[in-house]
């Protein structure tokens, strides 16, 4: 019984030759501009991505800060029967928030009270505020 072995032949494309003589190597100019076309895109969706959950994530600290003033009031009320009794002390989350909201108590009656959070303008004149 006699084995047949072929030997499978590769064959290396035809080199692609500079003017000089030598083989060229390396990536053309369209391939370049087509991968950092990707990647500006990839930045871009990141770059949203990312201010967005900023935002996100202070104004989650700000509804924090503004619990925190009603939990005070609302104890205050406990002790005096009236939400007009006591001054709001600061608390340190205002202090941390500070250039991108402004807390208030703007309406506060013995009865009811409202606390509110503004967004702070940025120095571009926009409200630091979801798009």
């Amino acid at each position: 019984m006699k084995l047949a072995c072929k030997k499978a032949i590769h064959r290396r494309p035809a080199a692609v030759l500079t003017p000089g003589g030598r083989q060229a190597h390396g990536f053309t100019l369209i391939e370049l501009m087509i991968v950092i076309a990707i990647i500006a895109v990839l930045a871009a969706l990141a770059y949203a991505n990312y201010t967005d959950r900023v935002v996100n994530s202070r104004r989650a600290a700000a509804t924090t800060c503004m619990m925190e003033h009603a939990q005070f009031l609302e104890r205050a009320y406990t002790t005096n029967m009236s939400y007009l009794g006591p001054a709001i002390p600061g608390f340190g989350c205002v202090g941390d928030l500070a250039q991108f909201y402004t807390f208030s108590v703007p309406t506060r009656t013995a009865t009811t009270f409202t606390v509110q959070a503004v967004p702070a303008v940025r120095s571009n004149g926009t409200p630091d505020v979801r798009r």
